[in-house]
């Protein structure tokens, strides 16, 4: 991936259109990417309305407004500090993080981080253990 590809993907562009010019360290270096992660292994929401309209042989836009549904309901059921369980997927949990203190080292202050609750996906065993399975026959191929 080059160029005004890479940009788009990176969100490298300001509100007008224009290239927003930062230098970027490669991908395996920057926080929070993986060194194997790949912009290729993707799959968006329209990928996955795709996916299911061709299985199912319903409509896309009716397939569109499903998923839509399923993902609003689950926000709003973790904005209510409900859990979700849905077994053979996996769980959509609440998890509390514990208030902190943290520190600014450029300004040499201290601030105080207080008590939040952050939403969390746990995996089933199965979900698991099929994930595994394909990485393992993605090392043998």
């Amino acid at each position: 991936m080059h160029g005004r590809e890479y940009a788009q993907a990176m969100g490298l562009y300001g509100p007008l259109g224009s290239i927003i010019f930062r230098t970027i360290p490669p991908l395996g270096i920057r926080k929070g990417f993986p060194l194997n992660y790949s912009l290729k292994n993707k799959m968006t929401k329209a990928d996955i309305v795709k996916e299911i309209a061709d299985k199912t042989g319903i409509e896309p836009n009716i397939v569109l407004i499903t998923v839509e549904a399923f993902m609003e309901t689950v926000k709003e059921s973790m904005a209510n500090e409900q859990n979700i369980y849905l077994r053979g997927f996996g769980s959509f949990i609440i998890k509390q993080r514990a208030e902190k203190t943290a520190r600014n080292i450029s300004r040499n202050t201290t601030l105080i981080i207080p008590a939040h609750n952050i939403p969390a996906f746990k995996p089933s065993k199965s979900f698991m253990a099929r994930v595994a399975g394909a990485e393992n026959e993605e090392e043998e191929a």
